[in-house]
Order: C-alpha cells, then sequence, then structure tokens
C-alpha cells in the first residue's frame, strides 16, 4: 500500500512538471506572432501587426501565458496508528511432577586373586654354525665356441619381365547423342 502511495505522488510530480514545460516553451521562442514583441504576452494586441500568417486575424487566437494560482487537489501519505489484534508467541515457566529414573556409579572395594604374566630374561646356553667362504684355486676345463665367417655357393632364382606384342579384341562402349522425338519442337 505505502509503494502505491509512493508511486502515485512521482506521477503527480511528473504531470506538474510536464504542464509547466509546455507552458514555458511557448515564450520567447519566436514561435508565433504573440512572441514577436507584438502580440497579446507582451502587452500589445495581434490584430493588424503584421507578423506571420495571423497577420491582421483578430479570431485567430494566439496562445499567450498567465501566470495564474490554481487551485487542485494532490495525494498526501500521512501515518496513523491503529489498534488492532495481534497474535504473539509468549514462553512461560509451567511446574509439572515429572518421575524419571537416574543411575549413579557406585565405587566399592574388594579383593580378588589376579594372575600377571611377566617376561624375566634368563641366560641359556647355544651353538650357532658359521659358514666362511674360503677361496682356492682350481684348474678346470672350458669350452668356448666363436662363430667364423666363410663363403658358401648358392643358387637363387631371378624373374625378369619380358615384353611381347600379340592382338586382343576390345570392346568400347561409346555415347552417341541424338534428338528424342518426345523433346523435339511440335
Amino acid at each position: 500500500m505505502r509503494s502505491l502511495w509512493i508511486a502515485g505522488l512521482i506521477l503527480g510530480g511528473l504531470l506538474a512538471t510536464a504542464v509547466e514545460a509546455q507552458a514555458h516553451h511557448r515564450r520567447g521562442h519566436g514561435d508565433s506572432c504573440c512572441d514577436s514583441g507584438n502580440g497579446w504576452a507582451m502587452g500589445g494586441s495581434a490584430c493588424g501587426s503584421g507578423c506571420g500568417p495571423m497577420a491582421g486575424d483578430c479570431n485567430a487566437g494566439c496562445v499567450t501565458w498567465q501566470e495564474r494560482v490554481m487551485t487542485g487537489t494532490r495525494m498526501v501519505a500521512k501515518t496513523r496508528v491503529v489498534q488492532r489484534e495481534v497474535t504473539e508467541m509468549v514462553a512461560r515457566q509451567v511446574m509439572e511432577n515429572v518421575r524419571f529414573t537416574v543411575m549413579e556409579q557406585v565405587c566399592t572395594p574388594q579383593t580378588r586373586t589376579e594372575n600377571y604374566m611377566e617376561a624375566v630374561w634368563v641366560e641359556q646356553p647355544f651353538t650357532v654354525t658359521v659358514m666362511v667362504p674360503q677361496m682356492s684355486q682350481e684348474a678346470r676345463q672350458v669350452t668356448t665356441y666363436q662363430c667364423v665367417a666363410r663363403q658358401v655357393p648358392y643358387t637363387y632364382t631371378v624373374c625378369v619381365p619380358q615384353m611381347s606384342q600379340e592382338n586382343r579384341t576390345v570392346s568400347r562402349v561409346v555415347c552417341v547423342p541424338r534428338r528424342s522425338p518426345k523433346w523435339s519442337a511440335a
């Protein structure tokens, strides 16, 4: 509702300035015989003044500018206090009897027998076999292979193309244009 009031005020202000701008447009621009200094706006008479297309015509009626005080209505936004019923959420404390069970921890001393295992280090004799590498020289027989290249004669077949002339019968299709009776001029 408030935005409608604001929109109405803005629209009314724009209309008021537009009317004033149109009235000022007629003043002092030399558009008619009334603006030339001989018309009604300057205190003279337009009849027989000799300016423009309306010269000498008293019934044509030039547009004039007059300052007047006008009474009008406009919208004014006012605020007022209105009494109305409002529903609100109000928190309050209410005492209620509630029964519930509470579990409490109770510590009672007891005497128990428990077994504990502890690791005890005992010295015990043991024997170890150690392998010690020994180096010794010995004679061995070794067979080695060596690649030896040699020339060996071999035979191979070579294909040599041979050219010969021969007579053949060849069939060819040749397209010959001819005039169709369907396309000939009647």
